[in-house]
């Protein structure tokens, strides 16, 4: 499974599954695109610290806008 795919089912999960998989690409922005309230945004985030062993500051969270920036802060703090 790739880090993309990963994301993905971590944004359906916290989306409770009304985020279809086609919308989830790189350009889309968390809030606007996959309509992901406040709740589902911070179980986005708990679910991300979990996955990929992250902790992830108040501020680089609410930076993040798209799922391409969410990848990118990923693959900038996880080592290989």
């Amino acid at each position: 499974m790739t880090r993309f795919e990963k994301v993905q089912g971590l944004i359906q999960k916290a989306g409770k599954g009304k985020v279809a998989v086609e919308k989830i690409v790189p350009a889309a922005d968390l809030r606007s695109d996959l309509g992901l309230d406040s709740l589902a945004m911070m179980e986005l985030l708990v679910l991300t610290e979990e996955a990929f062993g992250l902790t992830i500051s108040k501020e680089d969270a609410v930076a993040t806008k798209t799922v391409g920036e969410m990848i990118a802060y990923i693959d900038s703090h996880v080592t290989a």
